[in-house]
C-alpha cells in the first residue's frame, strides 16, 4: 500500500517529511509518551533504545495485554517507526532513521485511557 492511501501518514503531513528529508538513514530520536506500547511488536521491537513505565514505575512499557484502545501507543510509535512494506502493521515516516525511546502513562489495571494517576 502506497503512502498516500495510509490515512495516518497522510494527516501528518508524512509524505512531506519523507520528501524533506525525515528518513535520510541519518539517527534521530523521538520520545513517544502514551498509554503504553507493545515493545516487542514486530515492526518496532529493534527501534527501542529505552523504555519507561512512568505509571506503574518500573521499566516495562508494555501494555498489560493487546487490543483495544492499550494499541494506542504502539500505533502511534509505528507511525513513526515501524518497518515500512513487510506485511505487518502500518507503514512509517521515517522507517530507516528513527530509534524510539518510550514511555508508559496507564496503570496496568485501568482500561488504558486515563493518565490521571501521574497528574496527581
Amino acid at each position: 500500500m502506497t503512502a498516500e492511501k495510509m490515512w495516518h501518514i497522510f494527516h501528518m503531513h508524512g509524505l512531506q517529511a519523507q520528501q524533506a528529508g525525515a528518513d535520510t538513514g541519518k539517527q534521530i530520536i523521538v520520545g513517544i509518551v502514551d498509554n503504553a506500547i507493545q515493545v516487542d511488536h514486530p515492526d518496532i521491537a529493534g527501534k527501542i533504545l529505552a523504555q519507561k513505565d512512568l505509571a506503574n514505575k518500573d521499566d516495562d512499557a508494555r501494555p498489560p495485554y493487546v487490543g483495544g484502545f492499550w494499541d494506542h501507543g504502539t500505533h502511534i510509535a509505528g507511525s513513526v517507526a515501524a518497518i515500512n512494506n513487510n506485511g505487518i502493521g502500518i507503514g512509517a515516516i521515517a522507517p530507516n532513521s528513527v530509534k524510539l525511546v518510550v514511555a508508559k502513562t496507564s496503570i496496568d489495571d485501568s482500561d488504558g485511557r486515563s493518565i490521571a494517576t501521574l497528574i496527581e
